[in-house]
């Protein structure tokens, strides 16, 4: 992903509701985006079909302690069931390893079965149920 795909992003994102931590619909603002995407560390990847993106992954990376979190994963309906997770999912590995980092993990909601199956398919293990907690400063 670079800057020229942001505002796409932010426009997908806000219209997933699962990516929504509470009840108000909000996203990564753009200028995180804008410097996510600059980030050597941490990994944004788009997936694009004639100039559309289809598929995005966004994973921040925490390098002293060679942790990464998976944020986002998205496909779009149209595209799913084509390998187009899998093919981000697996970038994502490649880098990761190519970083260093030794463990990654991810939040879903409880009722979002979509991505607890790609979760599953992904070979990561499910732990215990947590609340989500903000506080923005």
């Amino acid at each position: 992903m670079d800057r020229n795909d942001v505002v796409e992003v932010c426009g997908i994102c806000l219209e997933v509701k699962e990516f929504h931590t509470t009840n108000t619909p909000e996203f990564w603002s753009k200028e995180a985006l804008e410097k996510w995407s600059e980030s050597s560390s941490d990994i944004t990847l788009v997936c694009k079909e004639n100039g559309k993106i289809i598929g995005l992954a966004l994973v921040s990376v925490h390098v002293p302690t060679s942790k990464a979190t998976f944020e986002n994963l998205w496909v779009d309906e149209n595209y799913r069931k084509q390998g187009v997770s899998k093919k981000l999912f697996n970038e994502v590995l490649r880098q990761l390893e190519e970083k260093g980092i030794k463990f990654i993990m991810s939040l879903t909601q409880e009722g979002n079965n979509l991505s607890q199956k790609a979760m599953d398919s992904f070979g990561f293990v499910r732990g215990k149920k947590f609340y989500w907690y903000e506080k923005y400063l």
